[in-house]
């Protein structure tokens, strides 16, 4: 997958602003897997994941 690293760096803090994902060094962490499916129009994640 080819993209700029400041399109990355755009769509991370709209996800972490959104509350999606958490980022911080050289990690990014699924903090709402419904949240994030429903946002990539995915549909709902199978049983049991992403669940703490």
């Amino acid at each position: 997958m080819g993209a700029k690293e400041s399109t990355v760096q755009k769509i991370l803090r709209d996800l972490s602003a959104r509350g999606l994902v958490r980022t911080g060094h050289r990690r990014v962490t699924v903090t709402d897997l419904p949240g994030l499916a429903a946002f990539a129009d995915l549909g709902p994640p199978p049983s049991g994941e992403g669940q703490a």
